[in-house]
């Protein structure tokens, strides 16, 4: 039996938790002494080099707190984006189905 690769939302909840504790070790702020062993990043430094901010590490290390709140979260947009694009798709048939219906309409005879 073959075992279901993890949803979407579950691996972005851990490539956030791993990168938030990535963070916290080898990031320092503006006037922490470096560790000569590892001297780590600054700030900025990392911000450049992950293209992430300090704030939003700080983001997904609060929601990372309620991992069950978080996911909630997360499979509720997920979930939003996916009505939308089956309301959209709804749509696109409704228009579809009400062509033919005004088809037949035209070539109706009693």
């Amino acid at each position: 039996m073959h075992k279901r690769p993890p949803a979407p939302v579950e691996v972005k909840i851990e490539e956030q938790a791993e990168f938030v504790e990535w963070w916290r070790e080898n990031i320092r702020g503006k006037g922490k002494r470096s560790n000569n062993a590892d001297p780590g990043y600054f700030v900025e430094q990392a911000e450049t080099l992950t293209g992430i901010t300090q704030q939003q590490v700080s983001k997904w290390s609060k929601r990372l707190a309620d991992r069950g709140a978080y996911r909630e979260r997360l499979y509720g947009a997920a979930w939003r984006a996916a009505q939308i694009f089956g309301a959209r798709r709804r749509i696109r048939m409704s228009g579809k189905m009400f062509r033919q219906a005004c088809h037949d309409l035209r070539h109706w005879r009693p």
